[in-house]
């Protein structure tokens, strides 16, 4: 008997309404499982990324110890939950560095470099692996690149350590020539900082460049005149250059003696004993016949010393002839009315202790402070 329309229309909707059931409650299931899913894989995901940080923290303070080779550990266990990442490749790179795994550490830095050519950063670690290898023209190179790369944050900052970093380098390997170009620059590039102009300052001492550092104290001096480093570090390089007028006023003004090796007081006594040109003629002629006592008591003790050693090299044979000419009887009556005079006995007190400073021994007392004058005459009152 066949059904009905009426039937037949009533069993396709409740086929209909059981397949739509279905159909909406498999979608439910596949949502809540999406969810499930998606929940778990961003909690591990969450768990991962702690996991690192907590890796990468403890590899921070590890090396912030000196504890570099457990420092390595940590950073590999960060790198196993955060793999790529770039801070992370960087700090384990460094550590693998101060562990003294150079080769591993340098590999890791060419291979962020690559990605990276001109940071700084990435530079500056490679020129202090290059330097601790002894790469010389690698590590500068480097230092060079770290310089004129790019840095965040304060780059200028950055850049100046970089420079001065590199100063010290080359200072280590004695091309001071060198290390004294890069200090004009970083001097030209610094702030109106009287800290970061001592720096420079104290570093152009160290690689002796006098006459710059002057400068440089100098113009600290212009807006701290009672600066006692620039002072002192300025009274000292005026003495190194043979101004020891100078040198006298901003050691005086300093007020420290000891503190300067005692320069202030020869420095003092150097002016008591140079016969300048600004002084009156008697003065002049009482500094010089001074000057005469004490080169002529040098030369007779250095003749003394010397009179078993065979024959006299020509430069003392010569000088020993010009004391040997010598009238002291009319030398002051001489000296008073004739400027020439007064020139030949000063250039032969300076020759005496030039002479004599080698094969007698290093001279002591007034005696060296003759021989600093005779060095550089024409500075001393400067």
């Amino acid at each position: 008997m066949m059904a009905s329309k009426d039937e037949v229309r009533v069993a396709k909707r409740r086929l209909l309404l059981h397949d739509s059931f279905v159909f909406v409650g498999l979608t439910l299931i596949s949502i809540a499982l999406f969810l499930v899913t998606l929940f778990l894989f961003r909690s591990f995901s969450s768990h991962r990324v702690k996991l690192a940080q907590r890796w990468y923290a403890r590899g921070v303070k590890d090396l912030a110890e000196n504890h570099a080779e457990q420092a390595v550990a940590s950073l590999r266990a960060a790198l196993d939950y955060a793999p790529g990442d770039h801070d992370y490749e960087l700090l384990l790179a460094q550590a693998l560095g101060q562990a003294g795994d150079t080769d591993e550490a340098e590999a890791y830095f060419l291979t962020l470099w690559e990605t990276e050519p001109g940071s700084g950063p990435l530079n500056l670690q490679l020129a202090r692996l290059a330097a601790k290898k002894g790469r010389e023209a690698d590590a500068i190179r480097s230092y060079r690149a770290s310089i004129y790369g790019t840095w965040e944050g304060d780059g200028s900052v950055r850049r100046r350590e970089v420079r001065l970093e590199l100063v010290r380098h080359l200072m280590s390997k004695q091309d001071l020539a060198t290390a004294k170009s890069e200090l004009l620059i970083a001097a030209g590039n610094a702030p109106d900082d009287s800290a970061i102009k001592g720096g420079i300052a104290d570093l152009m001492m160290q690689a002796g460049d006098f006459g710059s550092a002057l400068v440089q104290y100098e113009k600290i001096l212009v807006g701290d005149p009672k600066n006692l480093h620039a002072l002192q570090r300025a009274g000292e390089a005026a003495y190194r250059l043979g101004h020891y007028a100078s040198a006298e006023e901003f050691l005086a003004v300093a007020a420290s003696d000891s503190g300067s090796g005692g320069m202030l007081g020869k420095a003092r006594r150097i002016l008591e004993l140079y016969p300048a040109g600004d002084i009156s003629n008697a003065e002049r002629v009482s500094r010089i016949l001074h000057l005469r006592e004490i080169a002529q008591s040098r030369w007779k003790a250095c003749q003394t010393q010397l009179s078993a050693a065979g024959p006299l090299p020509a430069a003392r044979q010569e000088l020993d002839k010009r004391w040997a000419d010598d009238n002291p009887k009319s030398i002051k009556a001489s000296l008073l009315r004739d400027s020439s005079r007064q020139q030949t006995e000063i250039a032969l007190a300076y020759d005496t202790e030039r002479v004599t400073s080698e094969p007698c021994g290093a001279p002591t007392g007034d005696d060296a402070l003759v021989l600093l004058i005779a060095k550089s005459p024409t500075t001393v009152g400067q």
